[in-house]
């Protein structure tokens, strides 16, 4: 009996405490094209910053091939660790077939990311200083 009680008091608070869940269509073009297409790229972390890399393709041909490829943008998500971190975000490109190549973390504050580019026959390096305020090619 007192298992019983338990149980039915169980699911008067369950019901008279539940969580009300908003479900919503989002309709903005740009971040539904955003969410659906973005890739992780690359990832990295410091003493000082966490660095993710995402890449986002460009619409169909872009690349210039009658095959219809697509060159990529890469997004920079910067951020630094603290309760209210600073946090910016910087996109590059345009790359065809973007691979990472490695991080250099000798200096915690401007790591380095190298990435190779390019069709199979012509890869490029390049390679991204990496700071909260700003990014520069080395």
């Amino acid at each position: 009996m007192k298992n019983l009680i338990f149980i039915i008091a169980f699911f008067i608070c369950n019901l008279s405490f539940g969580q009300v869940v908003d479900i919503q269509s989002v309709e903005n073009v740009d971040i539904v094209k955003l969410l659906n297409n973005l890739e992780s790229f690359s990832e990295n972390k410091t003493e000082d910053l966490s660095i993710r890399v995402y890449m986002l393709g460009n619409e169909s041909g872009s690349a210039g091939f009658e095959s219809g490829e697509v060159t990529h943008k890469l997004y920079f998500a910067v951020s630094e660790f603290d309760e209210y971190p600073n946090q910016k975000v910087f996109v590059v490109g345009d790359f065809y077939s973007p691979k990472a190549i490695q991080w250099n973390n000798n200096n915690a504050l401007r790591p380095e990311l190298t990435i190779e580019f390019g069709s199979f026959d012509e890869r490029k390096t390049l390679t991204f200083i990496v700071g909260l305020e700003q990014i520069k090619i080395k």
